[in-house]
Parts: structure tokens; C-alpha cells; sequence
């Protein structure tokens, strides 16, 4: 089981961080991802993710055509926004956008890495830099 970060020590933080992004790397072999910009891509590609990575930012579509076209071709999708305010209402916008369109989207994992992270990234692309800093710091 993957626990929240809440009641973690940084250690535990990190081992369950380190294993959330292999679960990740494992589903987005059938699932696409939905990230906000190229620097999210890259990201996830940095940590293992080889999978379908849909950016929003990058396409020069509104985002009713963007999801328009997800639920012609998706039949579920993980959404991975930034944690910051706008982050978290495109989160909410795409869920229900994409759920209205009978696209299961998944936030779990968004608000797994989020409870993980804390305060301390605001955004995905800063996601590898932060775990290495973690396995680092406590020589994992």
C-alpha cells in the first residue's frame, strides 16, 4: 500500500515516491499521461516514463479540442498537472471535462506525488530534480 505523505518521515517519503513513479512508469504503458507543458515531458521521460504523454500546453489547441480529441482516443488518462493554483483547477477542469466525455480519469496518482511532495516542488518538472536530491540526501 502507498501511503500519504502526511504521517511519512523523509525516508519513507522517498521510498514511497521512488515506487509510486515505477507504478506510474508501469500504467502509462497503457494509459496516457495529460501534463501542462514540454518541461513536464521531459521530466517524466527522466524518470523512467516511456509511455503516451499528452502536453497541453505545446498542441495550439484550445483545451475543448484537446479533450475532444483525448475522448476519441482515450479511454482513460492520468492527469498530471502542477500543484500550483492554476495546476489544480485544470486538474478539476480536465476531470470533469474528460468524465463528462466517459474518459476515466485517474488523479490518484496527482494527488499521491502532491501529499509526497508537499510544498516543497510546485510542479512536475521539478519532480527529478527533487528525488534526487531525496536519494541523495539519504544515500538511496
Amino acid at each position: 500500500m502507498i501511503r500519504t505523505g502526511v504521517e511519512l518521515n523523509i525516508e519513507q517519503r522517498a521510498e514511497t515516491l521512488i515506487k509510486l513513479v515505477e507504478k506510474l512508469a508501469q500504467e502509462s504503458k497503457e494509459t496516457a499521461i495529460i501534463v501542462e507543458g514540454r518541461k513536464d515531458v521531459i521530466a517524466l521521460r527522466e524518470l523512467g516514463i516511456t509511455g503516451k504523454i499528452i502536453c497541453l500546453q505545446n498542441s495550439g489547441k484550445a483545451l475543448a479540442n484537446i479533450i475532444e480529441e483525448i475522448s476519441d482516443t482515450q479511454n482513460s488518462v492520468i492527469i498530471l498537472t502542477d500543484f500550483d493554483r492554476y495546476g489544480r483547477k485544470l486538474a478539476g477542469r480536465l476531470l470533469g471535462s474528460l468524465e463528462k466525455n466517459r474518459v476515466k480519469a485517474n488523479l490518484a496518482f496527482w494527488r499521491r506525488i502532491k501529499s509526497l511532495v508537499r510544498h516543497e516542488i510546485k510542479d512536475i518538472e521539478g519532480l527529478p530534480r527533487y528525488m534526487e536530491r531525496l536519494k541523495s540526501t539519504l544515500k538511496l
